[in-house]
Order: C-alpha cells, then structure tokens, then sequence
C-alpha cells in the first residue's frame, strides 16, 4: 500500500494547533503571553517562508518590474539611491504589505473614488475586547488580550456583517461601492476605517440627512438604556483640559481634538460641505 503524503504549509500546521478542542489539553493556549509569542513567531516564519519562496521565483516576476511609473522613477540615474545598490528581489502586488500591494490598492481606491466622486460616510468601528462572543470563549483567568487570534475572527465576522448591512441591505440607502482598510491599535485591537459611496438619491447632502442617520448628541437614557450606556461607556473623549491637563490629547494646554465641542443648536455645513453636527445643551 502506497504512502500518501501531504504537503502543509506552516499556516495550516499551526492554525489546527491554536484551535481549542473541549476533549484536550492544549498547552499553548494556556501560555498567557508566550502564546502571543507563540503567534507572533509563527506568523514571523510563514511570512519569512513566503518571501523566500518570491526570492527563488523572481524569473516568474521579472515581467511586472517595468509596468509601473514608480519603478521608472526609481531607476532614473538622477534619483540613483546607493542603498538600493545590490541584487533588487520584486516583491509582486499578491504579497500583502509590499509596496505594489499598497500602490494597488491606492490606485484602485483613487479610480473609485474618481468615478463615484464624493465620499458620503466615513465609518470607523473598533473591536471591543468586552463582546460576549469573546469573553464567552477565554478560558478561566484569561483575557481578551491572551488570545489575539479570536479577537481577529471574532471582529473579521462582525466585518462582514456591518458591510453587509450597508452594502447588501442598505441601512443608509443604495450604497454603490465602498473601501475599507484594517488597521491595529497600539493594544492590539484591530479597528476598519470603511469609505461608503451612496447612490445619488442617498447622498448627505442636506442637514436632514444628515440627521436622519448620523448623531452626536447624548441617547435619551429611558427609551434608549443600552444605546445610552453603550456611547457612555465607549464613545465619550476625555476628561481633559482643566479636568485632567496630562490627558494625552492635551498639546500646549488645549486638546488636540477640540474637545469639548461647541453646542449647537442644528446641524449645519461650513464652507468646505463638512458637517457640523447637532449638539445641543439639553443638560
């Protein structure tokens, strides 16, 4: 009987390995911070077997050296960098993070936002490391923080689902297209920045559009107790200023920010078509 072998890359070994099973003892996952040494080790690998497996292949990559500006631009004499000196390895557009992967993207945002020409939302939500879906799934004395890999899924899900809402079932009108990019916090949170295009009749372009589905006032705390709680607990900047002058948004005795914002009674549009949203002093 014949051996069947199967090749494995390092993600689809060490992926099994971090999943936790009810019926086993994994150890890694019980490592508090050696785990996340764990994951920061093995990404660090697969991503070194990634680029070397680019370096052996660059015949394959050749062709795409000269199909862009930049490289152009890069081998002028006049813009000679001695630091570029040596045998130059093509990182092509596929690998994540390289500068073609970057450019691309850049290019294909810019050439929808040319054709769709104004951004109607700009839409930023954060991975709250309190989220049942979380907390319900650490193992006893563990935190959010111990298991960066379930924070990562858990919020990649809730991803789609907000897009989905937006794109799919059009919770601010017809959405014709949006662009979004995924970023890390200094805590290891992972938050999107998402830029939605509205079809014509959904554009914001009137106060009470605004309004209809962008506030930036208090919830009322008895019709809407947990929306109330929720903006209390995760959306209120500060204190700062006189209330806590080492706050660190503070610059030169001022917030940064320009918190506290000025009350207003309605929503308007300065001169540049940003809105300066409703904040009245209701107490």
């Amino acid at each position: 009987m014949e051996e069947c072998k199967v090749l494995l890359t390092l993600t689809c070994y060490v992926a099994p390995r971090i999943h936790f099973r009810p019926q086993e003892f994994n150890s890694l996952l019980h490592g508090g911070h050696l785990f996340t040494h764990y994951v920061v080790d093995m990404f660090a690998s697969a991503d070194q077997q990634r680029l070397s497996w680019i370096e052996r292949n660059q015949q394959t990559f050749r062709a795409a050296r000269f199909n862009n500006l930049e490289d152009a631009v890069a081998n002028d004499d006049d813009n000679l960098d001695l630091n570029d000196s040596g045998q130059h390895v093509i990182l092509p557009s596929s690998y994540i993070g390289g500068p073609r992967n970057l450019g691309q993207g850049f290019q294909d945002s810019m050439a929808i936002a040319h054709y769709f020409q104004k951004v109607d939302i700009f839409l930023t939500m954060t991975t709250n490391p309190c989220w049942p879906e979380i907390e319900q799934e650490l193992l006893p004395g563990q935190t959010a923080y111990n298991h960066p890999d379930l924070v990562a899924h858990v919020f990649q899900l809730k991803k789609k689902v907000v897009i989905e809402y937006i794109y799919k079932h059009g919770v601010f009108g017809r959405a014709v297209a949006y662009v979004y990019v995924i970023e890390f916090q200094k805590r290891g949170l992972p938050h999107i920045h998402c830029l939605i295009f509205l079809k014509e009749p959904y554009k914001l372009l009137t106060p009470k559009a605004i309004d209809s589905c962008i506030s930036a006032r208090w919830p009322d705390p008895e019709t809407e107790p947990f929306l109330f709680e929720t903006v209390k607990k995760c959306m209120v900047h500060g204190p700062c200023r006189a209330l806590n002058p080492n706050a660190p948004c503070m610059v030169n005795g001022k917030c940064s920010k320009g918190y506290p914002k000025n009350f207003q009674g309605f929503t308007t549009m300065d001169g540049h078509g940003y809105p300066l949203y409703m904040q009245p002093d209701d107490g």
